[in-house]
């Protein structure tokens, strides 16, 4: 109910409250104000008579750029005065600042020399303005001593000397309010309490005339509440009648509601059970307690072809496909019994004959006396899925590119020949097939036709093997056989035919390619008892092949393993051969034939290892360019020979040209010119003194060696054809090449005197350099009978042990350099 005397005495209080608190801020704010603006006036009047009174003392001050030290005689003397001064009235403490914001006079000897420039009261009072501030301290430095607890005003009053009109410096009075804010918070006091006894009167008052009204207002609402009470009654009584008729109308509506809805819902239900049945995705059968067919659905019709008139009261033995014998439908049976449930995979057989798996999944259905009184089965087509399995498996087992079995796939047939070879003692093979110099088919023509060659090479192979071998495919262009039941001999036949299918022409896109192959042979179990075994030893074997010239097969020996494991070391000493400092440079000397003067000298490289001591090129070499390192090991000779020719240059031994030879590999990278121009620049060699070498054969087999070498004689670098005549040499060719030297071969050169057929030769080839305008260094010069023969034949230079083996640096430098002095 509601209380006005309540609700009134507190409307009123919070109104009183409010009212006394306003008002009492109002008065607060009004006294401050005013307060403020009495003592600016009074801090102005102030400054006026500190400036008028001490203007000769605060003049010098404030026409100074730095202000005196505090200690200073001048603001002892100006702070006594002020001192004086303000005895006996509210100021505390007064600052002198000039123009530049610079505090040249304060009470507090410690803040002279400060800097309000930043201070907005400063700013202020500079263009012409009094700014003023009432703020409260805990502590403050008065020029009597600490005072605290206190209230100040502080007033920044700029200041005019009476003899100018402009303002000279500015002045920041603290004048002590305490006392004043005291009464001023008195009498705010007083005026609180005054009204808030004001107001309570009233609310006396007018609290009377409320509870006046309140007792009215419950009398009526009393009466209101017994006239309530009445209606309430004669409410219910009519409610009680309307809900009796209305509780047996409700129940005979539910009665009739309830027959019809489950007329309806076992109406839908069959319906939807029809629907389901004949529309799902799955087959679905069912068949009383004895196996007889009473009814399928229309994907199960789709899946084995017969009708549902056709299958009507037959059994579903119809559809045996004749995979399973009798114990698998036995065990069917036995799990039906025992938990009503069977699922698994089955083949069964359509209408026309088709054998297809399916996922079958059966169920019986008992009635209330717990007996069997049908079989409902459920089942899939998996077909598809199956066959999406195989390809999953096919595509694991087998090289994507050519079909073949992969490593998996030859592995597990590996292991499982090896099995049946123990079982029987018979003997197996393992042929490691590399084609040769596959990547430059890659290189030239593309990975596209390079495949294209891959999987002709897999279908040649592939039709002349037996059907109880197996050819896969590694990856690249590594291939590997399996020969089961095979003795030594069959096994070489068949290496041999490998060779020959391989070495007849491949026609891929239009190009008529050669092929060539290495080929590695293992037994079982002479070369080893398990799989891995084989592999690495046909493996080891084919690398064997390869490095005896390629296109053959060899049978692996114990040997080759040590050799392969020497091949190794060798491999991962050399690529850390140069950042170990462990290669050097010899220098064998290239004479002049007539005068026998040094006329240059070749670099060749050396190899000293801590562990294999000098190891010969003829080792180290062809590993370099097998494993890609004769590019880096090049580009070190060459810079380290650049070098060393200058070095000597400046220990007074001049070498009129440096020789070194180029690899094949720094030619078809393609930057050569490049590499060459660069490692000059750094040595700072003239071009005209280094010689480039080339084989014939790197120059025929790259195709833009003729490119590179334009490049390089435009440098200003000389050319040399290396070992002339060893090669595959081409007249039209040669004469279109920028060289200006030809090199004879030592196997030419050696007994050239005694042997007809090489001074035929070696006369050919100085007679055709000297129709091309080239000059010829003869190499392998070892006797004097040599010498006289190449120097009558108009071979102008030569090199040799005749003369001089190949020489270090030091050696060099130390016979030469004293010959060329003689």
């Amino acid at each position: 109910m509601f209380n006005l005397i309540r609700y009134y005495s507190i409307a009123s209080l919070a109104c009183i409250i409010v009212a006394a608190t306003l008002l009492g801020l109002f008065y607060r704010q009004l006294s401050e104000s005013s307060l403020l603006q009495m003592v600016e006036a009074r801090n102005a009047a102030l400054t006026r008579v500190f400036g008028n009174a001490l203007w000769p003392n605060f003049d010098p001050l404030l026409k100074q750029q730095e202000s005196l030290p505090p200690d200073s005689m001048e603001i002892a003397i100006l702070r006594q005065a002020v001192v004086e001064l303000m005895r006996d009235t509210a100021a505390v403490k007064v600052k002198v600042y000039n123009l530049q914001g610079l505090t040249v006079f304060s009470t507090e000897a410690k803040q002279i020399g400060e800097s309000k420039l930043a201070n907005a009261g400063f700013l202020a009072a500079v263009q012409g303005e009094l700014a003023s501030e009432l703020t409260h301290r805990n502590q403050f430095s008065a020029f009597e001593g600490v005072i605290e607890s206190r209230d100040l005003i502080s007033t920044y009053i700029p200041f005019t000397p009476e003899a100018s009109d402009r303002i000279e410096g500015v002045f920041e009075l603290y004048s002590d309010v305490t006392p004043a804010l005291a009464q001023v918070k008195q009498a705010q006091w007083r005026i609180v309490f005054a009204l808030v006894g004001i107001l309570s009167l009233l609310y006396g008052l007018l609290s009377g005339v409320v509870w006046r009204a309140q007792r009215i207002i419950r009398r009526q609402e009393a009466e209101l509440n017994r006239s309530l009470v009445r209606i309430e009654e004669d409410n219910q009584r009519l409610d009680q009648r309307v809900n009796e008729r209305t509780e047996q109308l409700q129940q005979t509506n539910r009665a009739l509601q309830a027959e019809m809805g489950e007329r309806e819902r076992a109406e839908e239900g069959l319906r939807l059970s029809a629907k389901v049945f004949d529309n799902t995705v799955e087959g679905v059968i069912i068949t009383d307690a004895q196996a007889r067919i009473l009814a399928v659905n229309r994907a199960f019709s789709q899946v084995t072809g017969y009708a549902e008139a056709e299958i009507r009261d037959q059994n579903p033995r119809i559809l045996q496909s004749g995979r399973h014998d009798a114990a698998f439908y036995a065990e069917m049976w036995q799990a039906l019994q025992e938990s009503s449930k069977w699922v698994g995979e089955i083949w069964n057989q359509r209408k026309g004959g088709e054998v297809y798996p399916e996922r079958l999944t059966i169920g019986a259905v008992r009635d209330g006396a717990g007996e069997v009184s049908h079989y409902v089965g459920v089942f899939s087509d998996i077909s598809d899925i199956k066959r999406s399995q195989e390809r999953l498996d096919f595509l694991a087992h087998h090289d994507a590119l050519t079909g073949l079995p992969n490593r998996l796939l030859f592995n597990h047939r590996l292991s499982h020949s090896l099995d049946l070879a123990r079982r029987h003692q018979r003997q197996l093979a393992v042929l490691f097939i590399d084609l040769d110099h596959f990547k430059n088919v890659n290189d030239t023509l593309g990975h596209d036709l390079g495949d294209e060659l891959l999987k002709s090479v897999a279908a040649t192979l592939s039709t002349q093997l037996r059907r109880s071998d197996t050819l896969a495919r590694l990856g690249g262009d590594e291939f590997i056989l399996l020969l089961d039941d095979v003795e030594e001999r069959y096994a070489g036949n068949i290496a041999e035919k490998v060779l020959a299918l391989l070495s007849g022409s491949f026609n891929i896109a239009g190009y008529e390619l050669f092929l060539t192959a290495s080929i590695g042979l293992s037994f079982f179990p002479r070369d080893g008892e398990d799989a891995n075994a084989l592999v690495k030893n046909a493996d080891t074997a084919m690398y064997y092949a390869k490095t005896q010239g390629r296109n053959a097969y060899h049978f692996y020996t114990p040997q080759m393993s040590e050799y392969a494991r020497e091949r190794l070391l060798l491999e991962a000493l050399l690529r850390r051969a140069i950042e170990r400092d462990e290669l050097l440079l010899h220098y064998q000397p290239q004479v002049d034939m007539t005068s026998g003067a040094l006329i240059g000298a070749e670099a060749l490289v050396r190899w000293n290892n801590p562990e294999l001591g000098m190891v010969s090129p003829l080792r180290f070499i062809p590993i370099a360019e097998d494993i890609g390192f004769i590019s880096e090991l090049g580009e070190w000779v060459l810079r380290s020979a650049c070098r060393q020719v200058v070095e000597w240059e400046a220990q007074g031994f001049r070498l009129p040209k440096i020789a070194v030879n180029l690899s094949v590999r720094q030619l078809e990278r393609g930057d050569i010119a490049a590499t060459v121009a660069a490692i000059l620049a750094e040595t700072g060699l003239d071009a005209s003194r280094l010689e480039l070498e080339v084989t014939e054969s790197s120059i025929m087999k790259h195709d833009k060696a003729l490119d590179d070498l334009d490049r390089l004689r435009a440098l200003g670098v000389e050319l040399a054809v290396d070992d002339f005549g060893t090669g595959y040499s081409s007249l039209s060719y040669l004469r279109r090449l920028p060289v200006q030297k030809l090199k004879i071969d030592r196997s030419f050169v050696t007994d050239v005197a005694n042997e007809p057929s090489r001074e035929a030769i070696v006369r050919a080839v100085i007679a055709l350099a000297n129709a091309l305008g080239l000059r010829t260094v003869a190499e392998g010069v070892e006797t004097e009978a040599e010498a006289q023969f190449l120097s009558q034949e108009g071979c102008m230079q030569a090199q040799g042990y005749l003369y001089s083996r190949p020489l270090p640096a030091a050696e060099l430098r130390a016979i030469w350099g004293s010959l060329s002095k003689d």
